[in-house]
């Protein structure tokens, strides 16, 4: 029976909104607890991957949305001095963070690091109500600032190089236009694709996987989608490794 051929008092409906909105302040509040727990240990991961030579611009150059966000013309060769990326969590609300992008010395800029920080608008509280927290919205609740880039020239640099264009008509920002250098959303005073909520909710925590071609996100050749379509009568090798499909994203 469909909930809304039930006729409920007042009182009852009360309870299920009270019910909902203490579920949701849970959540956000396990959210937190997660994020600290799991601290020390991305802290330690990002000092080992440092090891591992261009981690971040495989991890980049594998993720679906990264990749084709970083397409322009110079942005992959940039991107190979990319050393390390951190995501720092407000502790009292996680919702808020910051992104440190650290560089070795390249070519294009003298920066050896950005930062991206995001907080929430709004009046400032150490606890969010209730209703801020259903009512949360990244892309509307979310403001951060532009991050200046010192490049080298004029010739190296790649946002007046390679501008984003948007159609302010057309409200589907996916669809607007050319989306630019990746380091347009450096140096941008809004984040108009989402880029820093994308890597830090789904590319940063899942960096290993992404590096590996575990994740969701991950390109593959459409000859191997072909190959998924194996002939029922074929012999199975046991000892073969099990295929890799294609994710979706």
């Amino acid at each position: 029976m469909p909930a809304e051929e039930v006729q409920l008092e007042d009182a009852q409906v009360e309870t299920l909104v009270s019910l909902k909105k203490e579920s949701e302040v849970s959540a956000w509040k396990a959210q937190n607890e997660h994020h600290k727990i799991f601290k020390p240990y991305f802290e330690k991961r990002d000092e080992e991957l440092k090891a591992i030579p261009q981690f971040w611009p495989i991890v980049f150059r594998n993720h679906s949305f990264l990749s084709v966000s970083t397409a322009a013309p110079g942005d992959a060769d940039a991107l190979k001095a990319l050393e390390s990326i951190s995501v720092q969590r407000n502790e009292k609300d996680s919702r808020e963070f910051s992104i440190t992008f650290n560089f070795a010395e390249n070519e294009f800029f003298s920066n050896k690091s950005f930062t991206k920080a995001y907080s929430v608008v709004g009046d400032k509280k150490d606890t969010p109500t209730a209703d801020d927290i259903i009512n949360f919205d990244p892309e509307r609740d979310l403001t951060t600032t532009k991050v200046e880039i010192d490049w080298k020239s004029e010739e190296k640099n790649l946002v007046k190089k390679h501008p984003r264009t948007l159609d302010p008509d057309n409200e589907d920002v996916d669809a607007a236009g050319d989306p630019g250098s990746f380091f347009n959303f450096i140096a941008e005073e809004k984040d108009v694709l989402d880029i820093g909520p994308i890597i830090a909710e789904e590319v940063y925590p899942n960096a290993i996987d992404v590096f590996m071609g575990l994740e969701d996100g991950v390109m593959e050749d459409s000859d191997e989608e072909e190959d998924d379509e194996e002939d029922p009568n074929a012999e199975i090798d046991l000892e073969a490794p099990e295929k890799k499909k294609q994710r979706k994203n």
